[in-house]
């Protein structure tokens, strides 16, 4: 693996004493791509010293300066060092089609990730963080790779079972129709060129649609979470991978790793959490509830966010 070297941390914001440093990271997937990364340091950072490394991975449809960056920053101020970064084919990593969302990728850009933390001097231990469909392809990335300490998940979605099942699991029927349209969509690439591009989240609010859709709408469309990197689609070929995609397949049997999965109680997504609890057991996996946030809440509004972080570092230093 190939590391792009930048200069030693020195840039900050403004917003706080976190420093950050951005670094490219050469991808092993045999693809070809570089994910764009970004490093925060912890207050008082010294690189003679050994820190554990938080790996952050961003939902579907986001890019890096998003949720993934708002949970950097606060656990880079309670003494960790955390790197986010854009998945394959998105933000500001390589990769064509642009706004492919592949889960096996997903989990080997995570992989990656480590593979550039088991080189850097300052890391003694690394753990991940997902957030949404992230927090589902962290736990799959854990099961696959050992190097990885400890897990964290906050508002985790199963893409695959989200695909099969629907956002709240309301739903069985939809696979097969998913299936026909992606391989529609491959084939039409295949002969004429054309991508066709679908949505994550809402163009537009309607009165009509659920909280959390319409949270999804203000997060990705307007000023509360917008950003010009992630607009909020995905190329129709992926239904064919994410239709039969199981980030937690075998994780009786291969997730070792202590595991914090935190939910918002008022979020129809926390039957993820409690599928992957009921799956392993409380021993490994443990579930912490944020009293009156939905999904969307935890990605940015701090009265949640801080919670979730007060929660996470402590299981994070202990679980190292």
């Amino acid at each position: 693996m190939a590391v792009i070297a930048l200069p030693p941390p020195s840039s900050s914001d403004g917003k706080d004493n976190v420093v950050h440093e951005k670094v490219s990271i050469t991808n092993r997937n045999g693809a070809g791509i570089t994910n764009a990364a970004e490093l925060f340091f912890p207050p008082d950072f010294d690189k003679k010293h050994k820190y554990t490394a938080i790996a952050i991975a961003h939902p579907a449809g986001g890019v890096k300066e998003q949720a993934a960056s708002i949970y950097a920053r606060k656990l880079a101020r309670k003494g960790f060092v955390t790197i986010v970064f854009d998945s394959s084919y998105n933000g500001g990593s390589s990769g064509s089609p642009r706004h492919l969302e592949d889960p096996y990728v997903r989990v080997e850009d995570i992989s990656a990730v480590v593979d550039y933390l088991t080189t850097v001097d300052y890391v003694s231990s690394i753990s991940v963080l997902g957030v949404c469909t992230a927090g589902g392809y962290a736990v799959n990335a854990a099961m696959n790779d050992h190097r990885i300490k400890a897990v964290g998940a906050v508002s985790c979605v199963n893409i695959g079972a989200m695909f099969r099942e629907g956002w709240d699991g309301g739903r069985k029927d939809v696979a097969g129709h998913l299936l026909e349209e992606g391989a529609e969509a491959r084939t039409e690439e295949a002969n004429h060129g054309a991508i066709l591009i679908m949505d994550w989240s809402p163009e537009t609010k309607n009165s009509h649609d659920t909280r959390e859709q319409q949270d999804a709408y203000e997060y990705y469309r307007t000023l509360r979470g917008a950003h010009p990197d992630a607009p909020s689609k995905f190329t129709g070929r992926s239904l064919t991978q994410l239709a039969t995609y199981d980030a937690f397949h075998l994780a009786e049997q291969f997730l070792t790793q202590p595991t914090m999965l935190i939910v918002g109680t008022e979020a129809s997504t926390r039957w993820y959490s409690q599928q992957l609890l009921d799956k392993v057991g409380d021993d490994l996996v443990s579930l912490f509830t944020i009293r009156d946030a939905s999904h969307f809440d935890l990605y940015d509004k701090d009265k949640y966010v801080d919670e979730a972080v007060d929660k996470l570092g402590v299981f994070f230093k202990y679980n190292v």
